[in-house]
């Protein structure tokens, strides 16, 4: 059965892709996406899956590693997400 939920889950959680071009070559981007969760904090919700067959039991970002590594750098200790569970 397949389920999407939204909810809010600690950060070390959840599992994601730090880039190392997202500190090189997309520094303009990551600076300004810092400035703007320092500001506003993180309003977006991650998207994540669950319990595929490519990942088993972890929770994997599909869309929003960048805020991920940006919420780390800021320590931001809870994280929204929207979650496909396929188990």
């Amino acid at each position: 059965m397949i389920e999407t939920i939204y909810t809010e889950l600690p950060f070390e959680k959840i599992t994601y892709l730090d880039r190392p071009e997202f500190h090189e070559q997309e520094k303009e981007f990551k600076d300004a996406l810092t400035q703007s969760m320092r500001t506003y904090g993180m309003k977006d919700p991650v998207y994540c899956w669950a319990n595929g067959k490519a990942y088993g039991d972890i929770i994997k970002v599909i869309v929003g590693n960048n805020r991920m590594t940006v919420a780390k750098e800021l320590g931001i200790k809870t994280i929204k997400a929207v979650i496909t569970n396929f188990k």
